[in-house]
């Protein structure tokens, strides 16, 4: 057997596959030249979990870009002193939610007023305030340990399920 009779059975089988198994199927050649369509502009999970606080809070959500650079500032501040907050590895053994449990000792430090020894909760801080001046809520009353305590009642109460990527250096 050569490899050219070799790869044009090759060539017929794949051929096979790509045929419509029923006559009144056709695809064009268009068809199959086109890429796929662009995933929908979906903000995400998290995205939606801390917008959905805010309404709940009475903040309304616009959706102009700065305010979405906002929310997306505050979201990478929010996860980088969630991170700081350290307590994640003991809970991630017991099926907790390590970001709950990782909020909830934010909370702790809010509340008690414990701010001072961690810098990046002062940078939450001045994020949220950022936040609710381009949402025009400034003067809404609304403080970043009510915002916190809705945001986590969105968090599932377990471990998170499905592949953990460590990105620490």
């Amino acid at each position: 057997m050569s490899i050219s009779s070799v790869s044009s059975s090759l060539y017929s089988s794949l051929a096979q596959l790509f045929q419509p198994s029923d006559s009144s199927e056709s695809v064009s050649d268009e068809t199959l030249k086109m890429p796929p369509p662009p995933p929908p502009k979906d903000k995400g999970g998290m995205m939606n979990d801390l917008q959905s606080a805010l309404s709940e809070l009475g903040i309304g959500s616009d959706s102009d870009s700065d305010s979405d650079d906002q929310l997306q500032s505050f979201m990478n501040t929010l996860m980088t002193t969630l991170h700081a907050q350290g307590t994640s590895d003991a809970s991630t053994s017991s099926g907790t939610n390590p970001m709950k449990t990782d909020l909830q000792s934010l909370l702790t430090k809010l509340s008690s007023g414990d701010t001072s020894s961690d810098s990046s909760i002062g940078q939450l801080q001045s994020q949220f305030s950022s936040l609710l001046d381009s949402l025009g809520a400034s003067d809404s009353g609304v403080s970043l340990t009510q915002f916190l305590q809705s945001f986590g009642d969105k968090l599932p109460d377990g471990a998170p399920t499905g592949s953990l990527v460590n990105l620490t250096a």
